[in-house]
């Protein structure tokens, strides 16, 4: 009995050295590992409407368009605005101008990714502006894209709106690409 008791309490201490080395040997780590922690956020707040002009080539007033309207560089090659207005009902519609240089960005602006239906229309501004409607089949949005001076425009807005306020809306983004519009 004495034997087994002498086992068992060397075999205790052998655990527990075991473990105070094992603590021991063990090298912190830095706080996170993954690699997606280090990638910084494409997309930059600005609140100088001239940085569109001087960091990407692209013109855009925002005076021309409703509310308080947020402006953002991503990835150093869309422009994008922000802003909120109300319909006729009083609810909030929220409204997106992205923009890109033509010749440099080859994918699609809007990024809205479903299935779409598509129209076209044309506007009067400086030169006649063709316009494409999407639709998408499962995203609550109205997309509105086109070109212009060589750069790629995407207009979109979630909510409802009358023709009349639509109609303010789209007049003033091309005001605030320097396209102006017919009266």
């Amino acid at each position: 009995m004495r034997k087994n008791l002498k086992k068992i309490i060397s075999m205790i201490c052998l655990l527990s050295l075991c473990g105070s080395l094992c603590a021991c040997a063990q090298k912190e780590s830095p706080a996170s590992t993954d690699e997606t922690a280090q990638i910084p956020n494409p997309m930059v707040e600005i609140t100088n409407a001239e940085d569109f002009n001087t960091k990407l080539g692209i013109p855009i007033n925002p005076e021309y368009l409703v509310g308080d309207v947020k402006m953002y560089i991503i990835g150093d090659e869309l422009a994008e605005l922000t802003y909120q207005v109300e319909n006729i009902e009083g609810a909030t519609v929220e409204c997106t101008l992205r923009a890109a240089k033509s010749d440099t960005f080859d994918s699609d602006i809007c990024g809205v990714y479903d299935e779409m239906t598509e129209s076209t229309e044309e506007y009067s501004a400086d030169e006649t502006i063709t316009v494409t409607h999407k639709t998408p089949k499962t995203e609550p949005y109205q997309i509105y894209e086109f070109e212009y001076k060589n750069n790629t425009y995407c207009f979109m807005y979630s909510g409802d709106l009358s023709a009349m306020l639509f109609g303010e809306l789209i007049d003033g983004v091309f005001c605030a690409i320097g396209a102006e519009t017919a009266p």
